[in-house]
């Protein structure tokens, strides 16, 4: 019967039977290389450790579907993580990440990438390769500009990239046109694309944090839109109340000076 442990002891005498194995708050500064002989794990959970590296030999982990490497001092990953084809989850938050590997592409199967709090300014464009991707959360890192090419992020249905330092709103996430959420803010974004009507499924949109001062027109269209949300945006109050009138779907508009529901 397949297994799960927090013991590198344990797993040491069978390292075959072990599906997950989770190491969370152990003040790892390292792995220890037993762990590339479970060789059937399918979750492998690291979070909040000291690690300040990824050895390369986590891609002999082919049964991974899981990685879970939150809240440590991970500034890089090894190319070597292109090789766990049927990972569905990899999360990095609270990472001084500062670069992703071209091999993220290979990653065919994932279905959530987080890196959230890190460092990236830029990431590589095999990030758009990912067709089963539906999360991608990059809030709070310097990013300034995002991929020109979406066209392969099909399933995309949630994207964070507020709190980053994006020089415009990308016109790429217009193309997005399954996403579900999106939240975005940058000091540098101060207008919407009327493009935004491309987002026909988009039920959250959070533009709290941009200093933009009115809305496109086609917002109006987003029929699915149920909430909005406008802190610390410039948007007259009674623009945001005259917004509400016209969309009956919108559920909830928040505003610094005003909190509409229905």
């Amino acid at each position: 019967m397949p297994k799960s442990s927090s013991s590198i002891r344990e797993i040491t005498k069978a390292p075959l039977d072990f599906v997950e194995l989770n190491l969370d708050s152990k003040r790892l500064k390292e792995l220890n290389p037993v762990i590339k002989d479970c060789l059937n794990l399918e979750i492998l959970s690291l979070q909040a450790n000291k690690l300040t590296s990824i050895p390369d030999w986590i891609g002999a982990l082919s049964q991974l579907k899981t990685l879970e490497l939150g809240g440590n001092q991970l500034e890089s990953l090894p190319e070597e993580i292109g090789s766990l084809t049927q990972l569905k989850t990899l999360s990095l938050g609270g990472n001084p990440i500062k670069k992703l590997p071209d091999t993220l592409g290979d990653l065919k199967n994932l279905e959530q990438l987080k890196v959230d709090d890190g460092q990236l300014t830029s990431f590589p464009d095999s990030l758009g390769a990912l067709a089963n991707l539906k999360v991608l959360d990059l809030f709070r890192n310097p990013i300034k500009t995002f991929l020109e090419d979406v066209s392969g992020l099909a399933k995309l249905t949630s994207l964070n990239v507020s709190q980053t330092q994006l020089s415009a709103f990308p016109k790429s996430i217009c193309s997005l046109t399954n996403l579900e959420y999106l939240a975005i803010s940058s000091d540098a974004i101060t207008a919407i694309p009327e493009d935004i009507k491309n987002l026909s499924h988009l039920k959250q949109f959070v533009l709290s944090g941009c200093p933009i001062t009115a809305f496109p027109e086609s917002i109006s269209l987003l029929k699915n839109l149920e909430e909005l949300s406008l802190y610390d945006t410039k948007i007259p109050v009674e623009s945001a109340k005259s917004l509400f009138e016209k969309m009956p779907n919108l559920v909830r508009l928040e505003h610094p000076d005003a909190y509409l529901s229905r």
